[in-house]
Order: structure tokens, then sequence, then C-alpha cells
């Protein structure tokens, strides 16, 4: 650490007793005018420059975009005479090839008797590989909490987020209309192109589906071959069913095919004092009434 002529005596022998070379934290000291006066070896190191040359640069000179977000904090410092603690800064240093960096900065006044700062006290900690294992970890969970409340075949909310949502609106003395859908023939695909064709008939249906409703609405697979809607109140729900019925029965492409399903589907309108459970019951009656029907006719 070279200490550069320009400081006062007072300033240069309180700062040796802090930023000692052999400090393994990286640390250096800017003048006002926001030039390393000090810089030792582990900020050296981190910067990815000799210390003796460091000295009489600014941030911005050695480091670029990040110098200059360096260089905003200790402006900060210089205008108000306090520390600016635990900032973080972000970007690719011009002497690094490494790729991105995540560094902590603390930036302190360094003042005598009270008096306006004389200097900077500049403190750099890279917390890269930490910044990265949280990222990490936190794709992780996102992943995780999309795959316990998402159906993997159809990219649907599962029965899990269906029963959350419906919770949701009920407790809220929210009365959304509740659609219950059922395949028909959809074993029958199953039997006679195998279980590939049964999952390109759900994920086309289940993209028919989602793009039917609005994005506060919910699509969610049930189970096996039935799906079901929770879309806005005061809603033609019967009408829009018999839509859906005929945008469902439309062909679905599959190695040069053709294959068709068609779908019975009951609608039960929420209202004071249902549970949930109890909702989705006559939904799914009302599936079967409809089923029944067609059956009859």
């Amino acid at each position: 650490m070279t200490p550069s002529s320009d400081l006062p005596p007072w300033l240069i022998s309180g700062v040796a007793d802090i930023v000692l070379t052999s400090s393994p934290t990286p640390t250096g000291v800017l003048n006002l005018e926001l030039r390393h006066v000090m810089v030792n070896q582990a900020l050296g190191k981190l910067y990815g420059v000799d210390p003796r040359t460091a000295t009489g640069s600014t941030p911005v000179q050695l480091l670029g975009h990040l110098g200059g977000q360096i260089e905003q904090r200790c402006r900060a410092v210089v205008g108000t005479g306090r520390a600016e603690l635990g900032h973080v800064v972000t970007g690719v240093p011009s002497t690094s090839p490494e790729g991105e960096v995540h560094w902590q900065v603390d930036c302190l006044p360094i003042s005598h008797e009270n008096g306006p700062p004389g200097a900077l006290l500049l403190v750099v900690t890279d917390i890269t590989a930490r910044t990265r294992a949280m990222r990490s970890l936190n794709e992780q969970r996102r992943s995780l909490a999309y795959q316990a409340s998402h159906d993997p075949v159809t990219g649907l909310a599962n029965r899990f987020q269906l029963l959350e949502v419906l919770q949701y609106h009920l407790s809220g003395q929210s009365f959304p209309n509740v659609l219950m859908v059922d395949l028909d023939g959809f074993k029958e695909v199953n039997d006679v192109h195998g279980h590939a064709a049964g999952d390109q008939v759900l994920a086309t249906i289940a993209d028919r589906l989602r793009s039917s409703v609005r994005t506060e609405d919910l699509v969610a697979r049930y189970g096996g071959d039935e799906f079901v809607l929770v879309i806005r109140p005061n809603v033609d729900a019967q009408a829009f069913a018999e839509r859906l019925v005929d945008l469902i029965a439309d062909p679905i492409p599959w190695a040069g095919k053709q294959l068709s399903v068609g779908a019975s589907i009951g609608v039960a309108e929420a209202g004071p004092g249902d549970s949930v459970s109890g909702l989705l019951h006559r939904a799914d009656e009302a599936m079967y009434e409809v089923k029944a029907d067609r059956k009859g006719a």
C-alpha cells in the first residue's frame, strides 16, 4: 500500500492504522475527488490491478460502469458526510473476463475532530458466489413450488392449487362459476393410439381451455380426463360451457391422423354457505346429468 503525499499527516497516520497492507479485506482510501489514495493488496486483487498503479485513479477509470456505481455511493458520502453501507453493485469489471460480479460496497467518511470528511474509507466485499447460490436456491424453490401446484402433462393448475383458489374465493365472499369438464371418448384414444396420443389430446385441450378464459380465471386439471374452470361471476356460464363443447370437439392432429373427443360440462354457481367440496360435488353432479342426457338422447 502506497500512501499519496496529497493527504495531511493526521489523515495518513489515522488511515494507516485502519487500512493494513496485510488485511484480507479489500480496502482502500479515496480523496474527495474520488481518486484512490491507498489500495491494499486484497482490493487490488479484486479490481484486477496492481495496487501501486491504482493510486491516483478513480473507480471508473479502473472498472468502468461498475466503478461508476461505486463512485455514486461515495459521492453521496462527500455530499452528506454520512456513511453509505451495504450497497450492492453489479456488473462486469473492465479488468476481469470472468463475467458479472456482485460486490457489497461500504463507504465511510474519514474526518478530523468531527469536521467535514477529509477522505473516504472504501471497503468492498465480493458476494458473487453467495448471490449466485441464492439465485440458484430461489430458482429451485420456484421450480419446486411450480411442480407442487401444476400438472406436469398440461401445465395447468393441479387439484391442490384448485382447492386453494376455491377456498380463497369462498372465504372472501367471492362467488365464481365452476365448470366441471369431463372428456368423452378419451379412453378410446388411449386404448387405440397409446398414452402419448392421450397426453397430446390432454395438452391440446388444456391450451384451448386456457385460451378461452381471462387471466384472472383458473383452469385446472382435476384428474384423469377431467378439468375444472373457475370463472368470474355475472357470466352466462351455461352458454360459455356450450362454446367450450364446440371448441373441445375440434379434431386434434396426431401422427398423420385426426383425433376427436367430446366433452360433458356441468356448471355450478358458488353462493353463500358453499364449501369447496360441496361446490365441486354440485358441479360434478351437473356434469353427470349432462352426460346421462346425452346418452339418453
